[in-house]
């Protein structure tokens, strides 16, 4: 059975059609719950009303937000998550550098297995 069975899953993606696209796989993978954000301020929201398993962030979205604050609030819960951008790793915080970084554009078996081995070193 996968890391991702039942699994509750955050995903913070601005572009609606691979939101989209990782939802599909995230169902296909067994999760119980896949939560599409777009916004910080709904990824953040999503954090406080919702015990999840782990979290798939896009670090750059729409105008110049970028996904730190939501990757803080995942990290001071204790719940692990993935970064997928095609930022390089020198443009994430210190505090993050060492989190999974996958780099766009990216495989499904790639989430797949760092989600997995993200929620696997939770443990």
């Amino acid at each position: 059975m996968s890391e991702l069975h039942d699994a509750r899953v955050l995903v913070l993606e601005d572009e609606l059609l691979l939101a989209m696209a990782y939802e599909r796989l995230l169902y296909d993978e067994g999760c119980g719950q896949v939560l599409l954000t777009t916004r910080v301020d709904q990824a953040l929201k999503v954090i406080q009303q919702t015990l999840l398993t782990v979290a798939l962030l896009d670090v750059s979205l729409r105008g110049s937000d970028l996904s730190f604050p939501v990757a803080d609030a995942l990290a001071d819960a204790g719940i692990p998550f993935v970064f997928l951008t095609a930022y390089r790793p020198e443009h994430i915080p210190e505090r993050h550098r060492t989190r999974p970084l996958i780099e766009k554009p990216t495989s499904e078996k790639a989430i797949v297995q760092a989600l997995g081995a993200a929620i696997a070193q939770r443990v």
